[in-house]
């Protein structure tokens, strides 16, 4: 990276430790004389600083199947959204050279690295071991959480066979503000990924105070996605059931408002870690991100999400509305109902059709109306995997799992996919190239190195 940036970071971090509140500390100029801080208290304030440590990407999402627009919508907005949606992976996209969705997972890696460091200077002694586990569990957490967002849209699918000689990203992991780094191997960075995880369950609680702090349902939670994304199932399977075991609680879509603007609620009881996908306006907030409705018409009529996550326009346009978060901006962290779709998934391909049926039914029966629900019978299905992996697709709309997903589905003969976008006379399809579904790096990137 160029040698500048994390020094740049740092001290954006420590001009925080200087203001009254914790939310605002990167719209601040740096100040490269500030004095470092060495106290416990400063780490915990820039690990608790939600608005700025509490973010995933997003360009992944506007890359998804999951909403079309207008030909005259789409050919208004700007040259990274248009290019995104049409799969046009040509880095000059980026008209100032770069993106947040690359820089913010680097500020909060840069976070972690700087929290772990100065932790170790402190040290654990009996007046601090508990709030000191619990800050270096959270920050290998965090520092797993945005490698993981990296590698979901910088990185190509990740292949064990090939893994060791394809590059991903760079992979800073010292407090070092100096260091130019080369960009480690796919392999390299989710050996770290996973390091981290397994790091952070041996120092984190079982259940967090708040939901924004991560805890070992959390990190089962990320364990279970990454070991998706890496298409190890059985181990998948077996994170999932970890993270439910330790946290099993759904909400139940029978007590919630299809008539309020947004209907679930911020912080309920299925939410295992919360996180935000980063806003852009041309998306998040418009009017003009609409659902397909070959997509609305496969809830079943008794499906309450139909209510809940949906609304139509006087128009006729179908938008979402279903975030966790009640609110706009698009809820991208883990939920009991993720672990249980990924539980239903992972049994199913390694054969205990029973394991996968009582998974996604516990998950169904919270989404529909009371009494309506008939359980599913996998083995009744002409396509279980099929039916497994559309109901995935229709709970973790605009949750920024689709990209994910669609990359490590490609090819699988058991889930067959033509992605297109149709803008009036112009179709493009998304190509089952693997170096063709990843987004490019800023050119910045490359620059001073």
């Amino acid at each position: 990276m160029k040698r500048n940036i994390f020094k740049i970071i740092l001290n954006i971090f420590l001009v925080q430790m200087s203001l009254s509140g914790c939310e605002e500390f990167l719209d601040v100029k740096p100040n490269l004389n500030l004095e470092v801080p060495e106290d416990i208290e400063s780490v915990q304030a820039i690990l608790d600083a939600e608005s700025r440590i509490n973010v995933s990407t997003a360009l992944d999402i506007m890359a998804a199947d999951e909403y079309y627009l207008l030909p005259e919508i789409h050919d208004n907005l700007d040259l990274m959204y248009q290019s995104l949606h049409i799969w046009d992976m040509d880095p000059e996209i980026y008209l100032n050279g770069s993106t947040n969705d690359w820089n913010r997972p680097y500020q909060i890696i840069f976070a972690a690295n700087f929290c772990i460091s100065q932790l170790d200077k402190i040290g654990r002694n009996p007046s601090n071991l508990d709030l000191w586990d619990n800050l270096k569990g959270r920050s290998f957490f965090v520092r797993a959480h945005a490698f993981a967002d990296l590698v979901k849209q910088f990185a190509p699918q990740y292949d064990p066979a090939t893994a060791q000689h394809i590059l991903a990203v760079p992979m800073p992991l010292e407090a070092d503000v100096n260091s130019i780094l080369d960009f480690g191997n796919l392999l390299e960075v989710y050996d770290q990924i996973l390091l981290d995880i397994e790091n952070s369950l041996s120092l984190l609680p079982e259940l967090p105070r708040l939901r924004s702090q991560p805890s070992k349902a959390a990190a089962y939670g990320l364990q279970a996605r990454v070991f998706l994304m890496m298409k190890d199932y059985p181990k998948a399977l077996e994170a999932s059931e970890n993270a439910l075991a330790i946290q099993n609680t759904l909400l139940d879509f029978s007590t919630l408002n299809p008539q309020s603007n947004y209907p679930v609620p911020r912080g309920n009881g299925e939410v295992i870690y919360h996180t935000l996908g980063a806003t852009y306006s041309g998306m998040t907030f418009s009017a003009e991100t609409r659902i397909d409705p070959d997509l609305f018409n496969m809830y079943h009529f008794d499906d309450l999400r139909r209510g809940i996550y949906f609304f139509s326009r006087p128009q006729g346009q179908i938008n979402f509305k279903g975030s966790f978060n009640t609110g706009h901006q698009y809820f991208t962290g883990i939920t009991v109902g993720e672990m249980l779709l990924t539980k239903a998934e992972c049994a199913f391909r390694g054969g205990d059709s029973m394991k996968a049926e009582d998974a996604i039914n516990t998950f169904l029966e919270s989404r529909f109306k009371k009494g309506s629900f008939t359980p599913v019978s996998l083995n009744s299905l002409e396509n279980p995997l099929k039916f497994l992996l559309d109901e995935r697709k229709k709970e973790l709309l605009f949750r920024g799992r689709r990209w994910a997903d669609i990359k490590r589905l490609t090819g699988d003969s058991g889930y067959k996919m033509e992605i297109k976008r149709v803008l009036g006379d112009r179709v493009y399809t998304l190509p089952d190239d693997p170096m063709m579904q990843v987004l490019p790096v800023p050119p910045n990137e490359f620059a001073n190195r």
